[in-house]
């Protein structure tokens, strides 16, 4: 039995508790309880163990990229190394290509495109600029035939589509001898193909001497001026190294037809307004990385609270079932015992968690963070797109003859100006949108330039880790 003394005290305790327990959490205030986390011993502890992953992040794990992710920022470039790699990938796309072309008859596949070509209701007219590549110094130029594999490609992906009667796929042959370009002679037999005919072969010197630049602007022009003779909505000009996805036609119809001819704005449907210039569906990726353009800088930032809010989720998840697994545990345990407060270390964690990740996924490379977006053709998203790069362009039908009168003027009038910068600044003139669709539908697999007439070693390991 206990004493009348001890019922007093007991009595006083339990009558006290909650009074001083209402006056405490009265007064707290989230000022209060940051100043109460700061100055406990806690956070020495808490520093270290954030200092800890900062070290062993930063210092041991990220410096492996340099072996695996080719895009990443600590990425050690072996361009010799990648050089013989990239050949070896295309030399297996190469038989690849050839083996297809073995598995068709020659004349029906080229017999179908122009019964296509003379239809009224195209969807699209497809056209690959070629040009003959010097083979006097390294053996593996004559064994490239990009322009092989890229029809190939096309063709193997159109035959399977439901649309290939929409479509009509020429080669265009802009090589001053067109017959020294063995590659593209060959490809005549399976492909309609187009050619520009000189009247003498003076008129073929001159225009051999001309600027490269000028050359460029006048086979664009001739080559989408070829594509106009056919009746068709679109038309997607590709350099024969412009190597297309598998399922490349269907993204492309679907981005047109929900993205383009037609979108919702603020809840409706609304009709193409015929307000851009052209669709590019190539950019290097080499170029698209996250401080290359202010949107791309947007998206930095965005993924980096994405991925920060998803840590301080997953911290605040644990501790509070830590904390219900104690409170079934211990039924005499109340809400004060719980230091520090679950929703306060998840905002710690978040804040010291934003840094580290914005630096994370500078380093590791926007190329990879594209790639979600070709899970399914409803990712794929339109970017402002940039000047750079004509490797695989759309145009409307009915802004080729103002875009071929330009190319052609700028071809006399600024021989010196590359031939993305002049479209680029009809772009600008006319006050057009232009749109790049990210991810790339098409990879440049060329490691020589036609244009340049060298070889870009130190970009080798793009082409062979993006190509299949």
């Amino acid at each position: 039995m206990l004493s009348n003394e001890c019922r007093r005290l007991i009595y006083v305790r339990q009558s006290v508790r909650p009074s001083t327990t209402s006056i405490v959490g009265a007064n707290t205030m989230p000022t209060c309880a940051i100043l109460r986390f700061v100055c406990r011993k806690k956070i020495v502890f808490f520093s270290l163990k954030i200092m800890s992953i900062y070290v062993l992040l930063f210092i041991c794990i990220l410096p492996l990229l340099r072996y695996h992710l080719h895009f990443s920022k600590m990425y050690q470039n072996q361009g010799d190394l990648h050089f013989e790699k990239a050949i070896e990938v295309n030399q297996e796309r190469r038989i690849r290509a050839n083996a297809f072309l073995k598995t068709i008859n020659a004349s029906d596949v080229k017999q179908k495109y122009l019964k296509n070509g003379n239809s009224s209701k195209l969807r699209i007219v497809i056209g690959v600029i070629t040009t003959a590549r010097k083979t006097s110094k390294l053996d593996f130029r004559s064994q490239t035939e990009y322009l092989t594999q890229t029809m190939s490609r096309l063709h193997d992906t159109l035959n399977r589509s439901v649309a290939l009667d929409d479509i009509f796929l020429f080669i265009c042959n802009v090589d001053p001898s067109p017959n020294n370009h063995k590659e593209a002679t060959r490809m005549a037999s399976y492909f309609p193909t187009k050619t520009r005919q000189f009247s003498s072969k003076r008129e073929a010197d001159t225009f051999r001497q001309q600027s490269r630049h000028t050359r460029e602007k006048e086979d664009y022009a001739f080559c989408l001026q070829s594509a106009l003779e056919h009746n068709s909505k679109y038309i997607l000009l590709l350099q024969d190294d412009a190597y297309p996805q598998e399922n490349f036609y269907d993204i492309l119809n679907y981005v047109l037809q929900h993205k383009l001819e037609t979108r919702i704005r603020r809840g409706e449907l609304e009709r193409d307004q015929g307000d851009w210039a052209w669709l590019k569906l190539n950019t290097p990726y080499y170029r698209n990385d996250f401080h290359g353009e202010p949107f791309t800088i947007y998206q930095w930032i965005a993924l980096t609270i994405f991925f920060a809010g998803v840590l301080a989720l997953i911290v605040y998840m644990y501790l509070e079932l830590g904390h219900i697994s104690q409170s079934r545990l211990r039924s005499t345990s109340t809400s004060n015992s719980k230091w520090p407060p679950t929703h306060l270390t998840s905002y710690a964690v978040f804040l010291v968690s934003f840094p580290c990740m914005f630096a994370v996924i500078w380093i590791t490379g926007r190329p990879y963070f594209l790639k979600a977006h070709a899970i399914s053709q409803n990712f794929y998203t339109l970017e402002p797109g940039t000047s750079c790069c004509l490797a695989a362009v759309v145009y409307p039908s009915e802004r080729v003859p103002d875009i071929v009168n330009f190319v052609i003027n700028e071809a006399t009038k600024k021989p010196k100006i590359p031939l993305d910068w002049a479209l680029d600044g009809y772009r600008q003139d006319k006050g057009l949108k232009q749109y790049l669709l990210i991810p790339n539908l098409f990879t440049h697999i060329g490691l020589y330039s036609t244009l340049n007439l060298k070889f870009y070693k130190k970009r080798a390991f793009a082409y062979e880790y993006f190509n299949d």
